[in-house]
């Protein structure tokens, strides 16, 4: 799911950078994450349910994208029926 929505962003809406956040508790997450190609750019704190939280925020630009070759599996199909609700003149 994920590499598919960043597939969307970076490849057919013109996105320069994705961030992503978890908690620092949630290895899970990171590591797909981390697999994925984002990287760390910094905790913050921040309130839950059950109180104070540290979390993990990662970044992948479009350049470490590109450079994945992830994309190349993603395929997009329909978005001239729906670029407007994207903003995008099609």
């Amino acid at each position: 799911m994920r590499t598919a929505v960043l597939g969307l962003a970076f490849d057919h809406l013109g996105a320069q950078e994705a961030i992503t956040s978890a908690r620092l508790d949630n290895a899970a997450s990171l590591g797909v994450s981390r697999r994925i190609g984002y990287r760390d750019n910094g905790v913050s704190t921040s309130q839950s349910p059950s109180g104070p939280c540290q979390l993990r925020h990662l970044r992948l630009t479009r350049a470490q994208w590109q450079a994945s070759a992830l994309g190349d599996s993603v395929s997009v199909a329909g978005l001239s029926g729906c670029a407007a609700y994207f903003g995008l003149e099609r």
